[in-house]
């Protein structure tokens, strides 16, 4: 049977089969029903056709909330374009709001269309939406009055109308001089409608073909790749798919360039319409963004092109939205540009040290013109970055081109056997321009050829990422890796790296085709079943890293922007913030490390509010900076005063002592003394219970240790050690200085945010704003903090993008997900029922409660009465220790201002009183 092609590609989609713009549709809706009026405006082909045919659909009005009493009058002026006057105008309206039938033909003019418009609305109290496509024709139209827009405008001023247009341009920008100053533009909303969302182009992709019985789902990477989010483009591509797929269940490599070389030239027509704009500027930017340039973002033209949708944003870098369209433009500007340049060159039969693109004597035309042949995406690059070339970058250039011609003729003629020869001279340059180098090589077979596998040392190229300090680069000697080629891929990397080695490159000396069908097959297969992240790299890349002022970023950045962001994010919401990430605390740690000699330290702080972090810190940079040396425990791993003694030492800082205690018991008896010592011991807290009904046989010997000098100490801990502070029975009262630890303040969250989206290579839009829109929501609370940048990195690398925005943080924040799991339960992880129910009370009123208030509403709304000590007890731990409550002369209230607000919205406050209520009874009993 043969199966019906469901995607249309230059018509309007059928109401049916619409998919996406819910968000439009919504705020379309929401201006109806007040009877305001609405311009639609958007690229040639963007779909606002199909969008006006959609609103007006029966089955769509039923999201309204009394559809009966709306009457939608859709009108193509298209079709009116040859005979549009005041007059045909007039009654084809008067038609669309009556049958055809019915409509007088005297309807002539604006008198007759408002008086059967009054005669509609009285009879059967409608509110009339006239929606009209192509609404640039009626401005373009010589026969149509300036009065007829004073008219329609006292149509909407008068009656219930409103009026819902498209167009290519914003009303006020359609042309007519006359017109400029007419009060009819007043009335709307404008709308612009752009590419679809990838969640809206995956709907396009999925659904339709779904239907038909063949999805094309599984062929998503490759449409994405050659139409972006372009409607049009999208529907075209899924188009040629279909009708490829339809003919084969499965695609092979063939089948792959059949589709681009289809879609290609399905697409010209609409490619040479998006390039014969008459704005120079867009133009300009078009080829310099295929070119691989960089450009600024926040120009007058690339914004223009970003909301049409013929540019896309990932990794903080501009791409073309279609790579089909990035070669057509380039084959453009070969075509274009490089007759000129070789027009120049034939003049003087060689370029010259005066020529038009500076390259040294010698380089013949036959030279430039194979350069352009071979790599026309980095040929208009090329001939504009040349004159910044240095004459050593400019003979690498020319070694590489070298040896890539070279192997490719060796890989086109299949001469396997001679490729190996080539190997050491690539990774020698590889060394030489990547300034990296190279610590191993190993030759694997497989079965189209062979696999040499070198392992660089990135070690100082990584510095300050989680990018491994050693990297392997495969080079198959083939120009395809096809599917049995992967498994050998695999085994060779696991048996020569090892299972925790998950990255690597791969070299292709194929054509750029051949590299990104390469790559496709290696994210399908090996990424997603086996967690290997194999970057595909081109001769064009090795030619970038040439080009490039600063090689090694640009191999982070290619890196970067194609494997898993989530594997090398270094936000961490577990355990101690590594070095590279630790930011604020200055003030902690200058106090620390200057008086660490005679004074020993308490940090008190609530959970995963960094005191593990600080004294991380502490060991491993600001300590043995001073001078001293450090020893550094975990005592949630040895809870009894034995267990404690009995522990091995090992983590020294800089380095153990000569005829270093190998335990803790051998420690107390025999302390080191060519260097001050001290001692950080973490989750100090845990030990309190237990040591307490030991009759405190630990603390005793630790405070001895510190008082006799021999040694300090820095404890951590929270409510249970600070209460042993306060025990005038403890050895920890008056027992050292008590270092209070609290949100970070602003300048840390912004170094905090920015720094590792920065070694991500995650180009922020705004910093500031970012920074700023984070700390408000977060209030410091650094693990929060951690977390919210953890989700944003997964947003992104989800959408491929490499580009954050303050709409990704505020979907973020604002995610129910989130403010439960990250927000809600961070902050309350420790905290009491009572602490809890003390929250949930203060929440419902935002103002300053005082103690008898606070006790007060836990009676009248709670129904419990702790005492008053109890109450302050708890709200000071909300201050103190949750950072969630600040203090002040007239009492308490919210320090975490979006507290109240994610309380509201992920819990039913009378619901979890209720619970919070039988809790605190149980603890109290």
């Amino acid at each position: 049977m043969t199966l019906m092609n469901p995607y249309t590609a230059g018509m309007p989609v059928h109401p049916d089969r619409f998919v996406g713009r819910r968000e439009e549709v919504k705020h379309i809706f929401a201006r109806v029903r007040h009877s305001e009026s609405v311009s639609i405006v958007g690229e040639r082909s963007i779909g606002k056709t199909s969008l006006l045919r959609y609103i007006c659909s029966e089955e769509v009005r039923k999201f309204l909330p009394d559809p009966e009493n709306y009457l939608f009058v859709y009108r193509d002026l298209q079709a009116l374009a040859g005979d549009l006057n005041d007059r045909t105008f007039y009654l084809s309206l008067a038609e669309g709001i009556l049958p055809e039938e019915q409509v007088p033909k005297t309807v002539a003019s604006f008198s007759d269309l408002r008086r059967l418009i009054r005669k509609k609305i009285e009879k059967r109290k409608k509110h009339i939406v006239l929606v009209l496509d192509e609404f640039d024709i009626l401005f373009r139209s010589p026969k149509i009055s300036i009065d007829l827009f004073s008219a329609l405008r006292s149509l909407a001023n008068e009656f219930p109308v409103a009026f819902i247009t498209s167009s290519f341009q914003p009303l006020v920008e359609l042309g007519r001089r006359d017109l400029a100053t007419s009060p009819f533009f007043n009335i709307f909303v404008q709308f612009y409608i752009g590419p679809f969302t990838r969640d809206e182009a995956a709907e396009l992709i999925c659904k339709p073909s779904a239907e038909q019985g063949l999805p094309l789902e599984p062929y998503s990477n490759l449409i994405l790749d050659i139409a972006g989010y372009h409607p049009y483009f999208l529907q075209l591509a899924c188009q040629t798919v279909f009708d490829r797929v339809s003919e084969s269940d499965v695609l092979d490599a063939t089948d792959l360039g059949t589709i681009r070389t289809d879609y290609g030239e399905r697409a010209e027509p609409m490619f040479r319409y998006i390039l014969e704009q008459k704005d120079p500027s867009l133009l300009d930017t078009f080829v310099t963004v295929a070119g691989g340039q960089q450009i600024k973002a926040d120009s007058r033209a690339v914004m223009e092109l970003t909301r049409r949708g013929y540019l896309l944003e990932e990794a903080g870098e501009l791409r073309i939205f279609s790579s089909v369209f990035r070669d057509f433009i380039n084959q453009w500007t070969y075509t274009n540009v490089s007759s000129r340049i070789e027009t120049e060159l034939l003049k003087e039969g060689k370029v010259g040290p005066s020529s038009l693109i500076g390259l040294p004597d010698g380089l013949q035309v036959t030279s430039l013109r194979r350069f352009y042949d071979e790599h026309p995406e980095l040929a208009l690059r090329f001939h504009k970055d040349t004159l910044t070339l240095t004459q050593t970058r400019y003979d690498r250039f020319q070694t590489v081109t070298g040896i890539l011609g070279e192997v490719s003729n060796l890989v086109e003629g299949k001469k396997y056997d001679t490729i190996s020869s080539y190997v050491p001279k690539i990774i020698k340059t590889l060394e030489e321009i990547l300034s990296i180098k190279a610590t191993s090589t190993h030759v694997s077979p497989a079965p189209s050829g062979y696999i040499h596998l070198s392992t660089f040392d990135t070690a100082l190229a990584f510095e300050n990422t989680l990018l491994p300090s050693a990297l392997p680069l495969l080079m198959p000697d083939q120009k395809a890796v096809e599917q049995p080629d992967l498994d050998a891929i695999r085994h060779c990397l696991l048996d020569q790296l090892g299972p925790s080695q998950r990255l690597s490159l791969l070299i292709s000396f194929g054509q750029a085709t051949d590299v990104r069908r390469i790559q496709q097959l290696l994210d399908e297969k090996l990424k997603k079943v086996y967690a290997y992240d194999v970057v595909a790299l081109g001769p064009e890349d090795l030619l970038r890293f040439v080009i490039a002022k600063n090689p090694q970023r640009e191999l982070r950045r290619l890196i970067l922007s194609k494997i898993d962001l989530t594997a090398v994010s270094p936000f961490t919401v577990t355990g101690p913030t590594p070095s590279n990430v630790f930011v604020g605390r200055e003030s902690e740690l200058r106090e620390i490390s200057e008086h660490a000699s005679h004074v020993s330290y308490v940090v008190i702080g609530g959970r995963r509010i960094g005191k593990s972090s600080l004294l991380n810190r502490l060991h491993q940079v600001r300590l043995p900076a001073a001078g001293y040396r450090t020893l550094y425990h975990d005592c949630s791993t040895t809870l009894t005063y034995e267990s404690f003694l009995a522990a091995s030492i090992r983590e020294w800082q800089p380095k153990p002592p000569p005829d270093a205690p190998a335990t803790f018991g051998d420690l107390l008896e025999s302390l080191p003394d060519d260097k001050p010592l001290v001692l950080l011991l973490d989750e100090a807290d845990k030990l309190v219970p237990i040591d307490r009904a030991n009759d405190w046989r630990l603390f005793n010997a630790l405070r001895a240790m510190a008082f006799s000098g021999s040694a300090q100490i820095v404890f951590s801990g929270e409510r249970t050690l600070r209460g042993a502070l306060q025990d005038s029975t403890s050895p920890l009262f008056n027992f050292g200085n008590e270092v209070l630890l609290g949100p970070l303040d602003f300048r840390a969250v912004e170094e905090l945010v920015t720094r590792p989206m920065k070694q991500l290579e995650i180009r922020l839009s705004d910093e500031a704003k970012i920074a700023r829109r984070i700390y408000d929501f977060t209030s410091g609370h650094p693990n929060v903090v951690q977390r919210l940048c953890r989700r944003l990195v997964e947003r992104l690398n989800e959408r491929g993008s490499r580009h954050l925005t303050l709409e990704d943080v505020d979907s973020v924040t604002e995610d129910r997900q989130f403010q439960e799991i990250d927000f809600l339960q961070t902050y309350w992880e420790a905290a009491t029922p009572l602490e809890r129910i003390s929250t949930l009370i203060l929440s419902q009123e935002i103002r300053i409660w005082s103690l008898k208030q606070v006790r007060q509403a836990l009676s009248k709304h709670a129904g419990i009465q702790p005492s008053a000590t109890s109450t302050k007890e708890a709200l000071d731990r909300l201050v103190d220790l949750r950072s969630i409550l600040k203090r002040s002369k007239g009492g308490y209230s919210f320090a975490v201002e979006a507290f109240p607000r994610v309380l509201a919205n992920v819990t039913t406050v009378e619901d979890l009183l209720e619970v919070l209520v039988e809790q605190y009874e149980q603890t109290e009993r």
